[in-house]
């Protein structure tokens, strides 16, 4: 194989995850109502959140496990008592980057209870 041959086929290759991963790494700011909960927090796990935004789409937004080594910074604890007074119907604002996973929750504020 030409070097040539093998660099086109590299620079394909890195092109093409690049277009796979899509829209990951992108900053959002979402406002939406609380559809669903799931905390896994206190068996190890982390918090996935359906968000119903104004247009009617439903983001999957999540904090990852507090559980890690090293720990985790102070602010995902802040993020986790923010979470643990969210409620269904709670209407908040979250702040985050978009992953193969859903919107990884960088701020939230509650807009209503």
């Amino acid at each position: 194989m030409s070097i040539r041959v093998a660099l086109s086929l590299a620079l394909i290759a890195t092109f093409a995850c690049d277009q796979v991963k899509g829209p990951d790494g992108d900053d959002l700011s979402l406002t939406g109502v609380v559809t669903r909960i799931d905390d896994q927090v206190p068996v190890d796990g982390g918090v996935q959140i359906d968000l119903t935004l104004g247009d009617g789409r439903t983001e999957v937004v999540y904090m990852p496990s507090l559980f890690t080594f090293p720990p985790p910074p102070p602010e995902r604890q802040e993020i986790y008592s923010q979470i643990q007074k969210l409620r269904i119907g709670s209407r908040v604002r979250v702040e985050g980057t978009r992953t193969e996973l859903g919107v990884e929750i960088e701020e939230m504020e509650i807009l209503t209870p």
